[in-house]
């Protein structure tokens, strides 16, 4: 049985007791934050500290269980470079990862280039698929989108 491997990510908002900046990511387990009388807002239990930090819900990331070709996973909200080689030519895509919602659960790549079947599908699957690699996410580098 196959195990799916359940984290995500998150940008520090204020840490006063592990030393985080502001902006610092965060990965490890989503839970949500709230006290007696009002909902606080969201935290990851770090897999380094026992504590959960507050981080920016508009930053929050699921890893979709795949990794790049170097090894990096990938997460919502990651920009994600595609390339093919044709002969000495090399042609460049970028695509953000996104949460289809409920009219398509799944991840998938926006702008989307297969229209047959899920772009993360088509780029794992097929011999001829070309190949992926985190270039960034929309958080840091929504240049290389727009």
């Amino acid at each position: 049985m196959m195990e799916r491997t359940t984290k995500f990510r998150g940008r520090c908002i204020n840490d006063k007791v592990v030393s985080l900046n502001e902006g610092d990511w965060i990965y490890g387990y989503l839970h949500r934050k709230d006290s007696r009388y009002h909902d606080i807002g969201y935290g990851i239990q770090s897999y380094l500290w026992s504590i959960s930090i507050e981080v920016d819900p508009k930053t929050i990331g699921e890893y979709i269980g795949i990794k790049d070709h170097t090894g990096t996973d990938i997460y919502e909200g990651d920009i994600i470079r595609t390339y093919d080689e044709y002969d000495t030519v090399i042609i460049y895509q970028y695509h953000q990862v996104v949460w289809g919602g409920d009219q398509y659960p799944a991840f998938h790549l926006e702008p989307g280039f297969q229209d047959t079947m899920n772009d993360f599908s088509y780029l794992v699957c097929a011999s001829e698929a070309p190949r992926l690699e985190v270039a960034g996410n929309v958080f840091e580098n929504k240049d290389l989108i727009e």
